[in-house]
């Protein structure tokens, strides 16, 4: 059911800087991890899942190529998660021969997903309770509400020089050899830019993307009391990001109405590229830019408060190694050659086969700041193999680069 747009909930615009530098000593805890909270293991999905028509990775190997390829936000019979009913099952994945991209005009219509292509043997999600006083009291004071600034200038004021034409060839190549594109955006700590691809702003379907508007949006209206989330919900929310357990997103999104929760999440961050899918029910199919994706991730502390800014951070840095469909996720930003130091706040998200194209995308906060985005598209004919080895020399590419 679609929900009213809740009250204004803004703290200083950097907040989301300044909580990643506290978690990096602090906020291990999401994940449970001591070392690299980015990179830890999800107690709950310790028994990898079985390869299913949901799955998009081999579980067994991290580059496999040979697993179906499907889209995200696809039915599974009617089944439950922690004893609640999925709200609906369609029909068999749709599939199309099409090579042109998605039209952002033609995006104007959503109704409720089906749930996702992951396994019924999902393992058991755990139970994650609203935070607590102490997450309350960890939140770290912020300083600056400045405006993010829309050029480079002042980036050159305070940042160290970025020689961004030599972070655009690389990035350039790195896509070319994997027959495909990479969108880029990448800002510095206070907003400012310090690279931007020429196709910033061409629209590419989210795939699990989508699941940041909407987990932003359930946060911001629970801590303005519009409503009130369950333990279930809050469950949800946190396997939708770190393992991003497509079956949890569609649930949240049939239970709180997707739909309404992204059109007012672009509209709040001034996201003018995203989109909802053309066909009803296909979330993976919403549309968005890489200068939308940079928008959202520097301008969260505008939306949430402290704590749920705190809470949504630990879960983005405990992204596992493995999502709940067996794929991968140690890929570009979360890649081991990203060469990123400290914990990446970190959401990534992978589709087959609209338009005969393949999405491979890597978003996220640097422990110092830095706000990178990677939209990668690729024929079909590109293996996830190549997509993924252009997407960790992009972000090879612009974490030493910037």
């Amino acid at each position: 059911m679609a929900q009213a747009r809740p009250p204004s909930v803004r703290v200083p615009r950097r907040g989301l800087p300044a909580v990643l530098a506290a978690l990096v000593v602090t906020a291990g805890c999401a994940a449970g991890g001591d070392t690299e909270p980015a990179r830890s293991a999800d107690p709950t999905a310790a028994a990898a899942e079985t390869a299913s028509p949901g799955t998009t990775d081999d579980p067994a190997q991290a580059r496999a190529d040979t697993a179906p390829e499907t889209i995200t936000g696809r039915a599974l019979p009617d089944t439950t998660v922690n004893g609640r009913p999925e709200a609906r099952a369609d029909a068999a994945p749709r599939t199309t021969s099409s090579s042109t991209p998605p039209d952002p005009a033609q995006r104007t219509t959503v109704s409720v997903p089906p749930p996702d292509g992951t396994p019924d043997a999902a393992p058991q999600a755990t139970s994650d309770a609203p935070p607590s006083n102490e997450t309350t009291a960890a939140a770290p004071q912020t300083t600056s509400s400045a405006p993010r600034s829309d050029g480079t200038a002042e980036a050159a004021a305070t940042s160290p020089a970025v020689d961004s034409g030599a972070v655009l060839a690389t990035l350039g190549a790195a896509a070319a050899i994997a027959d495909g594109t990479i969108a880029a955006v990448v800002l510095d700590d206070a907003g400012a830019e310090l690279v931007v691809t020429p196709d910033a702003e061409e629209p590419r379907y989210t795939a699990s993307l989508v699941k940041l508007l909407v987990v932003q949006q359930l946060l911001a209206r629970d801590a303005a009391g519009v409503l009130t989330l369950s333990e279930n919900d809050w469950d949800l929310m946190q396997r939708a990001l770190t393992v991003s357990d497509d079956r949890a997103m569609s649930l949240l999104w049939d239970r709180w109405g997707g739909a309404e929760l992204v059109t007012t999440a672009a509209a709040q961050f001034g996201l003018t590229g995203t989109q909802l899918p053309s066909e009803p029910g296909q979330w993976g199919e919403a549309v968005t830019t890489a200068r939308d994706q940079a928008t959202f991730l520097a301008d969260l502390g505008s939306q949430l408060e402290p704590p749920q800014l705190v809470t949504m951070t630990s879960w983005l840095q405990g992204a596992t190694d493995r999502a709940a469909d067996g794929f991968g996720q140690d890929f570009g930003l979360l890649s081991p050659t990203a060469g990123a130091a400290g914990p990446v706040a970190a959401k990534q998200g992978w589709m087959c086969c609209v338009d005969s194209r393949r999405q491979l995308h890597s978003v996220g906060v640097l422990a110092d700041g830095r706000v990178a985005v990677l939209l990668g598209d690729f024929p079909t004919s590109t293996s996830w193999s190549q997509a993924r080895a252009a997407l960790d020399n992009a972000a090879q590419s612009v974490v030493a680069g910037t």
